[in-house]
This record gives C-alpha cells, sequence and structure tokens, in this order.
C-alpha cells in the first residue's frame, strides 16, 4: 500500500492487501471503498483490465465503467474512485494496446491512454525467457 497527498495505490484491494483480492465488480469494490479513509482516489491493478468504480461518498452502492479504449475520468467532488488503469503488458480487457493512467492533480482527472508496442519482438522475448505459451499468445488479443 502506498499512500499519497493526492492518492492511494494498491495491487489488488485494500480488503487485507496481502491477501491480493480481485476487484472486478462493484460488490467486490467495496470494501476498498470503505477502506479509503481520507482518501477519494485509489489505483488498483491485479485484474490487468482497464476500468474504474465510482460511488457518492456516504452510500453503499457503486458503478463500474470500462475503459477499454481509454478515457478520461473527471473526478467530482463528493465521490470515490478506485481506478485500474489496466496493464502494459498482458492486457486483459479484449484490447492489445498497453494501457496506462496519467493523473493531473490541478485538473482533477485521470486519463486512461491505449497505445500500441511491438507486440510481435515482445513475444519473441517471452519466448527466449522461457515463458509458457498462453501468456505469449495471449498479448495478440488482450486476454
Amino acid at each position: 500500500v502506498h499512500r499519497s497527498e493526492h492518492f492511494v495505490m494498491v495491487h489488488g484491494s485494500l480488503r487485507i492487501p496481502e491477501s491480493f483480492y480481485y476487484i472486478g465488480s462493484p460488490w467486490e469494490a467495496r470494501p476498498t471503498f470503505d477502506s479509503m479513509a481520507a482518501f477519494n482516489l485509489c489505483f488498483i491493478g491485479h485484474t490487468h483490465i482497464a476500468e474504474y468504480y465510482v460511488r457518492k461518498i456516504g452510500e453503499k452502492g457503486g458503478d463500474q465503467i470500462e475503459m477499454t479504449n481509454g478515457g478520461t475520468i473527471d473526478l467530482k467532488h463528493g465521490f470515490q474512485y478506485i481506478v485500474n488503469p489496466g496493464s502494459v503488458g498482458q492486457p486483459r480487457d479484449g484490447n492489445a494496446q498497453a494501457a496506462f493512467a496519467v493523473y493531473d492533480t490541478d485538473a482533477q482527472t485521470v486519463e486512461i491512454r491505449r497505445i500500441d508496442y511491438p507486440i510481435p519482438i515482445t513475444q519473441d522475448k517471452m519466448r527466449i525467457a522461457g515463458l509458457p505459451d498462453p501468456l505469449i499468445a495471449r498479448l495478440e488479443y488482450g486476454w
């Protein structure tokens, strides 16, 4: 868990972080929302899926919004956000492009960006490293 002035960051979930729970639904996001304390923004990973969760402060439910093709999240006052920027390697949201986030503290936005990268070269390097064939093949499809 990493805490900064503006956000908290964790690999899986703030709920027992060392257990690496997956967040893949609004229901699974609830414990992290509840653990965010003074933070309104949490960055996560683990699923390799570009998406975010948002809920109004004080409410129990929340929404899940996919960001498969990238886009900008306008962070609104009175809401909490859990943002998964996706994955630079091994994306699993059906888009083979690398995914990453840019957080603008002044504009209060998080932009999910998708960019092409040399997948065949990466696959060759993975073969040389002896990585499993399914991990090598999935790069082409983003699954």
